[in-house]
């Protein structure tokens, strides 16, 4: 094929394809691993495991009540939406961080 590099045609992708690989390995790392993990992130940001346990609590919030707001308004879970509630989140990590640094301060 014409102005594509070497190695970058429908055979190769085929044999990558039949090769069984999917692209980049990821590290293996189960749900019992990322919650702590993220507690531990919070937890040395404030260094007192109270407010690293109101941040992560409020995210809890956050997301179930977007998923309620979803059910009331009978809005289904698609991509946009999904998408709203990452936004959420980080939303909430972000506001909920530079609130309780203030909340330590004083």
């Amino acid at each position: 094929m014409p102005g594509l590099p070497r190695g970058s045609g429908p055979r190769e992708e085929r044999r990558f394809a039949k090769s069984g690989r999917r692209g980049i390995p990821r590290p293996r790392t189960g749900p019992c691993v990322r919650p702590p993990g993220r507690f531990g992130v919070l937890l040395a940001q404030f260094k007192h495991v109270r407010t690293a346990l109101v941040a992560l609590a409020a995210v809890a919030l956050a997301v179930a009540g977007a998923g309620v707001t979803l059910v009331l308004f009978a809005t289904p879970l698609d991509a946009s939406s999904l998408t709203g509630r990452v936004l959420l989140v980080r939303l909430v990590v972000k506001n909920g961080i530079l609130l309780l640094e203030q909340a330590e301060l004083r």
